[in-house]
Order: structure tokens, then C-alpha cells, then sequence
């Protein structure tokens, strides 16, 4: 529209729209307050002042982005009422894809922003150089002092932007370039995490990339970058640069502790303290240092060095060209740890420390386990090719067994503290372990030494070492208990032939080992028969199962008594009571059972049966209370039913129950009837009951007591 009034066929001619087009531009700039409109014939058109139009379409761009930005507040609040809380379990181990663009950008830039120590990239250029140029938080992380280290494809060295070869002299940053073009990219943030894409030439805003934290992952990552590092090129004017980076990276990421340091000596030129230089992570971590102890003394940061004359020595000796291994204990951190001292360079030492409290403590389990054996144990060392044998070490158990302590035998050659060794064939055996390596067991031997003599036996071993190792055994108490032992038997078998129930010793599978002679006798069986039986061939009355249950139980509860039937030879069935106890036979536990015959046992219980059952019908014959008790106690041993009627029950006395007393009834007649064996009467009236009450003697252990209640009778007497 030119400055000034125009109609719509103007308008359109000038600018090139069609009448429609035309008018649809012109309602909206009508709408947006920029044009006014002139009432003619033809309506024409004129445009506010270009001051007035912008001024307008500013405040209604401000009033737009006010009003977005009150609606991304109200949002943000909502979104953040509801947004659940991130499980920190979550995190670990995960693989997220996050998509291309500005949300993609923000992640990467938060992953340097974060970044404490370093940043390894493998990018291509088409990628690297928007990031190395113009991203702020990558020049922010050099300037804090992040090391990254940049692995980019090959390319014309000339075409690399100013700016990136200048980031090449920088202390943090150092790049490379690989002879072939690269097949994947990643970044990876202080080992922790890491993003990766196979979409190598297209910018990172145009295609999402894979983040996780995967322990496992990340370390695969980490060393396909370290690999593909040290086999690209780099740039001549980076190598071997005066700050010696290279080796400040190789010392920091050492395992063990690396510290440099400068000898501080006396007047009298002996060392007598120290100044760390440099020390790296490991050796501050294990001694529980920090940086600020660079710079400083031993004697300020080891609060307990002046306490380990050792390391002072060690000085000493560095100090005049020699290298020094020692062990040195902290009191503080309550660990030990190992130094390696040398001095590459006069006046200055290096130490190479490692912690070896867990070595330590191996070695003081291995110890109490060396002394706390009973096997006397002896360590030798071959000299003479083999021809001898010098003493390295003994245990505790070695010291007794020989009568001599170990600063008597240790570093002295074995045929001049044991003189007739060979008497036990021991030197031969040491001999050839030594040239074979094969192991060689000695058996029992008497050794008859200056000092003792003794039977022993002998296992011998060689070490991967070369040293050869002797366990032994003084074994004559064991000899001697062994003839104990055989002795007792030949007692213990005279003694089982003497009786005359049957006696046999079982093994756990049920099998006879031993039997007596009243065992041949009774089932009619041979010694050998027996010997070659087992107990099921003799009990027919119990179930495999069942025995095998018993037998059990025996081991658990180290005896078992049980009743069942044998059967003889010929056919008979003899009912036993088995008695079976745990006992060492012949140096092996096994079961000693003892049977007995109870067939007349099992007739006598039948007639007490028969009896109990007769003087049971006597009994129930008496209209009255009645009772068979047995003396002294007054147990009741059978009552009728009008004793259980008021409470008289077998196995419980007559007073607690019928008398309902806590001691015997004090009118009762028992005793004179046990003293005299004669019946005995009385009449007696006991809780409101008038008793005619009898006792009378039945046999040497049993009384009758019976009681007719008379109540009624009495009252009529009375009454006439």
C-alpha cells in the first residue's frame, strides 16, 4: 500500500493480490488497528503513522506474550501439584531415548553443567563443531578445569576452524583423529553416563540419541573409547606439551596410591621428615587426605608417623640410592598398607602405596589356622639341589609335638636338629617331593629322638613355591587307646557270652556284626549265619519301614526300647523286649541291642490280667462302695460303679477322691489292718453320709475297702 489513500483496485494492482486477497489483508489490518478506512466513492484506505502502527502492534505482541506467559505459570503449577515424585531406584540401570530438538539440546548442556572431573566425546565434525563453538557450557567447563578429551574423524587440518586448534593448547582439552570415519557417537560425563547415536552426520537436533547410566553399558563405552583413543593420531603440535598432562592422567588413574615428595634432612644430614609434592586421588583416599595436605610435612598430615621408625629408616635408605619395600600401619585410619620407596632423583622420593589391609587380614587367618591345627606342620626349603633341608617355619602344634621352640629349629638344616630322621624314612620322602612334586603319605613310623619317641605319620607336599610342607601326627596316644580299645573288646566279649539274654551289635544299615552265644542258642542260627543276616530276617511282626523308623530314632536319641516277635530258625515266634543304645564298636559307632525273652512275662501279665478282671466282678457283685487299694499309698487300683459314682477312680487314693481330703481320713483303719493283716469295722458319719465302712486284707499288696450307706437306717432309729 503506498503512503496515503488507496482503493482496493490500487492496492491490488501494487502489491500483485487478487481483489480478494486484498480485501481478506485489508480486514486484517483493519482488525489489528493499523489501517482506517475513508468513506468515498470509491472507499479508500490510508495507513496510521509507521510510529502509531509499530507502537500499537507492540502492545499487542506484549499483551500476547503476557498473557502466554500467565498461562505457562498457571500450567507449570498444576503439572507440578501432580507430578510424581522420582523414585530414586528408577534411576539405576536405565535407558532412556530422548527425542531430537530443543529438549535433546537442554539435556546434553545439563550433562556439562554437571560435569566434575571429566568429558570424553566422539563425535564427527559435522557435530563436533556446533558444540566445541557454540555452546557456553563446554567453554564454561574448560574454564573450570574438566578435562575433555575430543575423538573426531579425519579431516583436512587446514579446514579446522582457528578457534579449535586454539582449544588444542589448552591445559583440559585435547583432541584426536581417527583414520577412518566414524561408524557411532557418544559423549560420556564423568564415567557415570553416557549418550550414544549411530546417526553420525546429521545434527544432534535431528535425531534422538540414547541416555543411561548402566554401570555395565557405561564401561563398554568407555573402553571402545580408550581403544579407538590411543590408536588415533594426534596432532604433532599437541604431543609431549610441557605441562606433561599425559602423565598427571596416567597418576590419576592409577589404582594404587602415587605420591612425590622431597626429603627433609637434619644438620646432620639424616632424613627426618618429608613435603608431599604431588599425591593422587588413591594415595589421599587411602591415608585420609585431601588436597590440602600437598605442600605440607608427613609429621603435620601423618599424625602417627613419628610412631613408625620403620618409614624413616626406609628414607634413609633412599636417601642414599637404595630402594625400600615396607608395611606401615595406620593407628588412625586402622588399615595397613604397603610402600614401595625409591628416588628417581637426588633429595626427592616416590611412593608407591597400596592397601593390603585385607591381605593382612588373610595372612592372621591363615596364621591362626597355621598354629591352631592339631597337625604339627613344618615348612622346608631345599638347598644343596635338594640334598638337604633348611627349616622356614613351624607351627605351634610342631613346637610340642619336638619339645622345641620354633627360635631353635627356624633357618637350621633338618638332618642337624633331627639327626635319625631318615629312621622314619622322612628325608627320602622330602627328597622326592621335591625333584616330583608329587605328594607322598608316610605311614606310621616310630621316631626315636634325643629328646622323645614317638609314633608318627606323615603327609608330605610341595608348594608352588618350591617349597616342600610336612604334616605329621604323633600318633602314639592313638596306638595306645587302639590296643585300649582292643583289650576292652576282648573284655566286653567275654562279658556279653556270659549272659543269658540275647546280645548283638548292629551297624546303621541294620546289618548283625557281632552277636553272643546265647543269641546262637535261642534262635538256633550259627555265628555265621547270624553275622550274615540282618534284623529283618528275623522280625516278621514289624514293616520295613517301621524298623527302619526305630533304628532312626535310636540315633537320634541315642537309645530305644520296643517290643516285637523274632522268629527262630525253625519257625517259632518268640515275643522280645529289644533294649538298643549307641556304643563305639571297633572305633565306628553302631547299636548295641539287648533281647530279652518276655514270654513268661507276657504269661504272668495275662493271669494279673485274668485277676484284675475276676476281683473287677467281685466288685461290681457288692451293693456298696467298694475298693481294692494297694497298701500305704491306698491307690486304688479297681473300683466298682458305686465307688466311680462318688469319685473313686483307679490310680487316684480313696481320700482325695471319696474322702475329698488333701491327707488320709483321720478314723481311717488301714493301718492297723496292714499291721495285724486283720479285717477291721467302723461307723462313721462324714459329710452329712453315715458309713458302715469294712476293711478287710485281700494279699500282701492289695486291701478290700467297702462302705454301705446307712443314712436312712440311722434317722429311723433315731427317730423310735
Amino acid at each position: 500500500m503506498q503512503i496515503g489513500c488507496s482503493s482496493i483496485r490500487e492496492i491490488s494492482q501494487n502489491s500483485g493480490l487478487s481483489r480478494p486477497e486484498a480485501y481478506r489483508a485489508i480486514l486484517v489490518l483493519e482488525h489489528l488497528g493499523i489501517i482506517e478506512r475513508i468513506i468515498s466513492s470509491p472507499t479508500k484506505y490510508r495507513p496510521l503513522p509507521l510510529q502509531d502502527a509499530l507502537l500499537i502492534l507492540f502492545k499487542r505482541k506484549e499483551k500476547e506474550t503476557n498473557e502466554l506467559l500467565q498461562r505457562t505459570i498457571e500450567l507449570y503449577g498444576k503439572c507440578k501439584q501432580i507430578e510424581k515424585p522420582v523414585d530414586s531406584s528408577e534411576q539405576n540401570y536405565a535407558f532412556v531415548l530422548i527425542p531430537e530438538g530443543d529438549a535433546l539440546t537442554l539435556r546434553l548442556q545439563k550433562a556439562v553443567e554437571k560435569t566434575q572431573k571429566t568429558i570424553n566425546v566422539m563425535l564427527s565434525q559435522k557435530r563436533l563443531l556446533p558444540w566445541l563453538l557454540n555452546d557456553e557450557t563446554v567453554e564454561n567447563a574448560l574454564k573450570r578445569g574438566i578435562i575433555v578429551r575430543v575423538l573426531t574423524d579425519q579431516s583436512n587440518r587446514l579446514t579446522m576452524p582457528k578457534d579449535v586448534i586454539a582449544l588444542e593448547k589448552k591445559h583440559s582439552f585435547e583432541i584426536r583423529y581417527t583414520k577412518m570415519p566414524l561408524s557411532i557417537c557418544f559423549r560420556i560425563y564423568d564415567g557415570k553416563e553416557a549418550f550414544l547415536t549411530t546417526a553420525t552426520f546429521t545434527d544432534c537436533k535431528e535425531t534422538p540419541i540414547v541416555w543411561s547410566n548402566n554401570s555395565s553399558f557405561v564401561e563398554l563405552a568407555q573402553n571402545y573409547f580408550d581403544a579407538a583413543w590411543f590408536s588415533a593420531v594426534e596432532p604433532k603440535e599437541q604431543e609431549f606439551k610441557p605441562d606433561a598432562r599425559q602423565f598427571d592422567y596416567l597418576f590419576a588413574n592409577m589404582n594404587d596410591g602415587f605420591s612425590y615428595n622431597r626429603i627433609l634432612f637434619d644438620p646432620d644430614g639424616h632424613p627426618k621428615d618429608f613435603v608431599i609434592l604431588f599425591a593422587n586421588e588413591p594415595f589421599l583416599s587411602m591415608l585420609g587426605l585431601n588436597k590440602q595436605a600437598l605442600g605440607k610435612r608427613a609429621t603435620e598430615v601423618f599424625l602417627d608417623i613419628e610412631k613408625q621408625p620403620s618409614l624413616m629408616t626406609a628414607l634413609y635408605k633412599v636417601a642414599i640410592g637404595m630402594e625400600a619395600r615396607l608395611e606401615y600401619y595406620s593407628n588412625i585410619r586402622n588399615r595397613w598398607f604397603s610402600f614401595l620407596v625409591y628416588s628417581p632423583e637426588k633429595s626427592y622420593f616416590v611412593l608407591m602405596t597400596e592397601d593390603v589391609t585385607e591381605r593382612k587380614k588373610a595372612e592372621e587367618k591363615y596364621r591362626q589356622l597355621f598354629n591352631t591345627i592339631p597337625s604339627g606342620v613344618a615348612v622346608y626349603q631345599a638347598v644343596d639341589d635338594g640334598v638337604d633341608f633348611v627349616f622356614v617355619d613351624i607351627n605351634q602344634t610342631a613346637e610340642k609335638i619336638e619339645g622345641l621352640s620354633k627360635e631353635e629349629i627356624l633357618g637350621k638344616r633338618l638332618t642337624n636338629v633331627f639327626q635319625r630322621v631318615d629312621d622314619l624314612g622322612l628325608l627320602s620322602a622330602l627328597q622326592r617331593v621335591y625333584q616330583t612334586g608329587k605328594s607322598e603319605f608316610l605311614p606310621t613310623s616310630l621316631y626315636q629322638g634325643k629328646r622323645n619317641v614317638n609314633w608318627r605319620e606323615n603327609w608330605v607336599y610341595k608348594l608352588p613355591n618350591g617349597n616342600v610342607v610336612a604334616v605329621y601326627n604323633d600318633v602314639t596316644e592313638r596306638l595306645k587307646s587302639e590296643k585300649s580299645l582292643r583289650d576292652s573288646e576282648a573284655n566286653y566279649r567275654e562279658l556279653i557270652n556270659c549272659m543269658n539274654d540275647t546280645v548283638w551289635v548292629i551297624d546303621y544299615n541294620s546289618k548283625f556284626i557281632d552277636v553272643n552265644n546265647a543269641a546262637t542258642k535261642t534262635y538256633g542260627y550259627s555265628r555265621e549265619e547270624l553275622l550274615s543276616m540282618d534284623v529283618f530276617d528275623l522280625d516278621k511282626n514289624l514293616g520295613h519301614q517301621e524298623i527302619l523308623k526305630i533304628f532312626k530314632d535310636t540315633i537320634a536319641e541315642s537309645s530305644k526300647v520296643y517290643a516285637t516277635v523274632y522268629t527262630t530258625k525253625d519257625g517259632r515266634g518268640i515275643p522280645v523286649e529289644i533294649s538298643q543304645s549307641l556304643v563305639m564298636y571297633q572305633g565306628k559307632q553302631a547299636i548295641l541291642s539287648v533281647v530279652r525273652d518276655v514270654t513268661e512275662r507276657k504269661k504272668l501279665a495275662a493271669s494279673i490280667q485274668e485277676k484284675i478282671q475276676l476281683n473287677q466282678v467281685l466288685l461290681d457283685a457288692f451293693p456298696c462302695v467298694a475298693l481294692l487299694l494297694k497298701p500305704s499309698t491306698r491307690e486304688i487300683v479297681a473300683s466298682n460303679m458305686k465307688a466311680v459314682e462318688v469319685g473313686a477312680v483307679p490310680g487316684q487314693t480313696c481320700f482325695t477322691t471319696w474322702g475329698r481330703r488333701e491327707s488320709p481320713c483321720p478314723w481311717c483303719l488301714a493301718p492297723n489292718l496292714w499291721a495285724t493283716q486283720k479285717a477291721q469295722h467302723l461307723e462313721i458319719e462324714w459329710l452329712g453320709v453315715v458309713w458302715d465302712a469294712y476293711w478287710v486284707p485281700v494279699s500282701e499288696d492289695l486291701y478290700m475297702h467297702y462302705a454301705f450307706d446307712i443314712t436312712v437306717q440311722r434317722k429311723a432309729k433315731i427317730k423310735r
